[in-house]
């Protein structure tokens, strides 16, 4: 196998663009709904957000039938195979906003029924962005699969810890996982993505 290329990068809020309809449907609102209290919670978030990303490039060994391995250990998954059919290298990543929104969604479920739920929506979308954002920088140029991520398909959420390792994300972005495979901060996004050319 070839050495591991690590990447790491802070993700300026400003960098992120949420997909509206992909809000609203967080929200249980309708396309186009603004008003007053989302933009007051998402100024407010976006001065709690960290949003970082680390990554590492490296090996497809395919080990047998469904069966692969990434550096950290066999996988079995039929679904991640088929999307990494015949690439031999793949991208790890992990994204996070950072402990402080969840500080502040923990401190608004106490404070504010709505906001709380404004700004946990708010959060899940800005975490899909800085996924979106940190896949476009890998690729560079690149030719990649569509990104798949522990728990989707029948890939099962107990390869997430394999997948953080790899990506150092206890040192870099500070990103713990919990017995039942909850990542800490919540607004944290693990995903694979195989290189084409």
């Amino acid at each position: 196998m070839s050495a591991a290329q690590y990447f790491y990068s802070d993700i300026k809020s400003t960098e992120l663009t949420v997909d509206p309809r992909e809000l609203c449907a967080r929200l249980k609102a309708e396309n186009g709904f603004k008003n007053n209290i989302l933009e007051r919670c998402r100024k407010r978030l976006f001065k709690e957000m960290t949003c970082a990303y680390s990554a590492v490039r490296t090996d497809v060994v395919y080990t047998g039938e469904n069966k692969l391995d990434l550096g950290f250990g066999e996988i079995e998954s039929g679904d991640l195979c088929r999307v990494l059919s015949g690439v031999k290298e793949a991208f790890i990543f992990a994204v996070t906003l950072g402990h402080g929104a969840d500080l502040l969604i923990n401190r608004l479920a106490v404070m504010s029924p709505a906001e709380h739920f404004i700004t946990d929506a708010l959060a899940s979308a800005y975490a899909e962005a800085a996924a979106d954002f940190a896949e476009n920088a890998l690729k560079s140029g690149l030719l990649c699969t569509p990104r798949f991520s522990p728990g989707y398909g029948d890939l099962p959420l107990s390869v997430q810890a394999g997948v953080l390792s790899s990506v150092r994300a206890d040192r870099t972005l500070g990103i713990t996982l919990s017995a039942a495979m909850l990542m800490s901060p919540k607004k944290s996004i693990t995903a694979i993505m195989g290189i084409k050319a």
